[in-house]
């Protein structure tokens, strides 16, 4: 067993058994070309419970269940976050009911380097999923590390005025500095207007 460095409740969460012990497999898994059932897709929508709406590359919204092997002791790799690109299976022995999404189980998660070389040895196409990751990414810029949201609450008139009452505030300054006399005597400033 690894030694006890960390100390505490999480000290044996990287035992020597859980880590893999080097048979890190380098081979990225792909669709299979002969099965139809498996897509690839990008999550739209957490639910919680193991389930997530998804996105196909066709533009179809399917519910995704996220099997017991992606949770748990198992999530600390194959983190599923909205927009993260996933492998599908869709259920086609089960039948479709009007009104109700499609079902389809998750076989593999994708981080971003394993996203390029999908790209690289597939024909894919992933425009798709780059509309809902620049939407996530463009949502984020209006909070700041932690999560939390910066709003002034002021409209666009509000800056306007607040803008013409620091110009008037500037013109204000300039004219009181024209009105300042300054004698090199005593190195003093003297207000014309007071004498």
């Amino acid at each position: 067993m690894v030694k006890n460095t960390k100390g505490g409740r999480n000290a044996k969460k990287m035992g020597r058994k859980f880590t893999g012990s080097g048979t890190t497999n380098n081979k990225l898994r792909t669709a299979n070309p002969n099965e139809e059932c498996e897509i690839y897709a990008c999550v739209n929508k957490l639910l919680g419970n193991g389930m997530a709406h998804v996105i196909d590359t066709n533009g179809t919204t399917l519910m995704l269940h996220i099997r017991n092997k992606f949770r748990g002791r198992g999530k600390r790799d194959n983190a599923i976050n909205i927009g993260s690109v996933v492998l599908v299976g869709t259920r086609d022995f089960e039948t479709k009911k009007e009104g109700k999404l499609d079902n389809c189980d998750l076989l593999e998660v994708y981080n971003t380097s394993e996203v390029k070389r999908l790209e690289e040895q597939t024909n894919t196409d992933f425009t798709p999923f780059k509309k809902i990751q620049n939407k996530l990414h463009h949502n984020e810029e209006d909070y700041d590390d932690n999560g939390f949201e910066f709003n002034t609450g002021k409209s666009s008139n509000d800056i306007t005025i607040e803008n013409q009452i620091l110009e008037e505030l500037e013109k204000n300054n300039q004219e009181s500095n024209e009105n300042l006399l300054l004698i090199d005597d005593e190195s003093q400033e003297f207000n014309i207007d007071d004498i």
